[in-house]
């Protein structure tokens, strides 16, 4: 029996197995690997033998829908995935944060810029789902924060639905944040029920992933303090509605006059909204999907108006002008071409992130390719990446370095030349930290790293790849532009010059709670 028979007699045993037991999410794990083994006439045909049982709905219809989304990439099963987890009863908190994370995470690699990632979300019914776990852990708990007036801010809690690494940017922008509001006077606790480590994640999904990572030893974060701060970690053993209620019961007792949510989305601000006004910070250049009182917004554009903008499932909220993200690191010694086994006159370009792999793919990396190739000094640096991307795997052994983690992204920044964003809706601070180190950066706008960069980012391909082509070329250009890079950071960026702004932002969400619960005027 000649191996394709073998693949083919696996394939259709464990569909088999699938279509006998569509709920057994260990079914759907098995046969992952093999359709992923088969070659693309077996796979067409199990997907249209699978795309059948979707409209089934129930548990079955959403492992169903959640394989093909994984295997296809395709938005409608991201959507029909959605779809079933609404309809399900019993509502399964820890199930819709499952799919929710692997959805957001695939729409922040496949989506090129911030309007079709917010198409994104709102086609996968992200609002929806989110309301709807908070609604099930409102049913879950009587406890709420005891309802008071609130005149003034003086004790501030820190929601964060996942901290990481310290080099994590939602972990590194919640802890400036809380560490800003110390240095303002205000009495800060931090919370965190880790809401990407779901219990037993893989079985929740027909694909079988997670998005769990590792807890970083505390004292981690402890160096990005100025000074000590209550943090509050959920015991990841348990469900989220039990961590959820776990970590209400500690905020209750230290009663916060503010909730600043610093995160995408969590369902647990839909609880602790009615009691106390929330102040969002994104971690993505749009509105958090929860409910706020104010969100701050990167772009000018943005704010200014209350307005509901994901929809009939979160209510109004304001946007306010807030630019300043990044606090970055005290730098250690820089790092050296000699150091990496760089050339002295390499053009050393660098793109930095976690999701390269995806981010770096079709036509676009069919265009560096060709310029790498046109300009054989070049170097590209890609921190984070854990491997090398596919598209890239045809450049010289040398020409593409997938460096994998690096702690020391800041030091490696002054070995390079130019900082290249790919189109991704991603990239914000890697872009921001380049423009600190006075390089200059090529990104598209309508994206977390073309907002950073204003005017200077670009539209379309052909802009981007001129200016990337004018700046290896010219090393007065690169100056240049790394000097205005550079100035714009200062100007608009670091965070040290955000307290101001931040807390005329937490008074404007003051204002707006106590008008939309009826409470007395701020004294």
């Amino acid at each position: 029996m000649n191996q394709e028979t073998v693949t083919r007699h696996l394939l259709e045993d464990a569909l088999e197995q699938v279509l006998c037991n569509p709920s057994a999410a260990h079914c759907w794990h098995r046969l992952r690997p093999l359709y992923e083994a088969a070659p693309q006439s077996m796979q067409s045909a199990v997907r249209a033998m699978l795309g059948q049982h979707v409209d089934g709905g129930g548990v079955p219809g959403f492992l169903c829908a959640s394989f093909l989304a994984y295997v296809t990439r395709e938005d409608r099963w991201y959507e029909a995935a959605s779809a079933a987890l609404l309809a399900l009863q019993p509502v399964d908190a820890d199930r819709i944060a499952a799919h929710m994370g692997v959805s957001w995470y695939d729409a922040l690699a496949g989506k090129a810029g911030r309007s079709a990632f917010v198409d994104a979300m709102r086609a996968m019914h992200m609002p929806a789902l989110a309301r709807r776990a908070g609604q099930r852990l409102a049913a879950h708990t009587a406890l709420r924060l005891p309802a008071r007036a609130v005149t003034r801010i003086e004790r501030v809690a820190l929601v964060v639905p996942q901290l990481g690494i310290a080099g994590h940017a939602p972990t590194r922008m919640a802890l400036a944040h809380g560490a800003m509001l110390q240095d303002d006077g205000m009495s800060v606790e931090l919370y965190c029920a880790r809401e990407l480590n779901i219990t037993q994640m893989p079985n929740l999904l027909g694909c079988g992933r997670t998005t769990a990572s590792e807890l970083p030893a505390p004292d981690a974060w402890a160096r990005a303090l100025r000074r000590p701060m209550t943090i509050h970690l959920a015991d990841e053993r348990m469900s989220l509605l039990r961590r959820w209620s776990a970590l209400l019961e500690r905020m209750v007792a230290f009663d916060p006059d503010l909730i600043l949510f610093v995160g995408l989305y969590s369902p647990w601000i839909e609880l602790l909204y009615p009691q106390r006004p929330v102040l969002g910070l994104s971690v993505q250049s749009t509105a958090p999907i929860a409910p706020v009182d104010v969100w701050l917004a990167a772009d000018a554009a943005q704010a200014g108006t209350v307005r509901a903008p994901w929809g009939p499932d979160m209510p109004p909220s304001m946007g306010w002008h807030y630019p300043y993200r990044v606090q970055l690191d005290r730098p250690g010694a820089p790092l050296s071409r000699a150091d990496l086994g760089l050339p002295a006159s390499a053009l050393v370009l660098v793109s930095v992130g976690y999701r390269l792999g995806e981010e770096i793919a079709g036509a676009w990396a069919e265009r560096i390719v060709a310029m790498m190739t046109a300009a054989p000094d070049a170097v590209w640096l890609l921190p984070g990446c854990a491997s090398m991307p596919a598209a890239l795997q045809g450049l010289p052994p040398g020409r593409v370095r997938a460096m994998g983690h690096l702690s020391n992204v800041q030091e490696l920044l002054a070995c390079c030349d130019i900082c290249v964003n790919p189109p991704r809706m991603g990239g914000g601070l890697s872009v921001a930290q380049a423009m600190a180190a006075g390089l200059p950066v090529v990104a598209f706008a309508g994206s977390d790293g073309g907002d950073k960069i204003g005017a200077a980012a670009v539209t379309d391909s052909d802009a981007y790849f001129t200016a990337l082509d004018r700046l290896m070329a010219d090393p007065a250009a690169r100056a240049s532009a790394g000097a205005a890079m550079r100035t714009l950071f200062a100007d608009t960026l670091d965070l040290a010059r955000g307290g101001p702004a931040l807390r005329a932002a937490s008074e404007a969400a003051l204002a707006l709670f106590q008008r939309r619960t009826a409470m007395p005027a701020s004294s």
